[in-house]
């Protein structure tokens, strides 16, 4: 028996599931979010907009934030 697991994405403090593989840039569009404002980890690692997120991968959507 084969079980798929969605990826688990964390964003605003709040864990939504996706059941696809997505690139991350598809993944930011998803949200409606930026990429110049936002950065995206997958298992802990920072991920680039080309890469694509798997099924059982867990992300994590952080918003940047700059100051001087």
């Amino acid at each position: 028996m084969c079980y798929e697991f969605p990826m688990t994405v964390e964003w605003e403090g709040k864990i939504h599931e996706i059941g696809k593989r997505v690139t991350v840039a598809r993944l930011l569009d998803m949200f409606s979010l930026s990429k110049e404002a936002h950065l995206v980890t997958s298992n802990g690692t920072l991920a680039t907009e080309d890469l694509m997120l798997e099924r059982d991968d867990r992300v994590r959507i952080v918003r940047v934030i700059s100051g001087g």
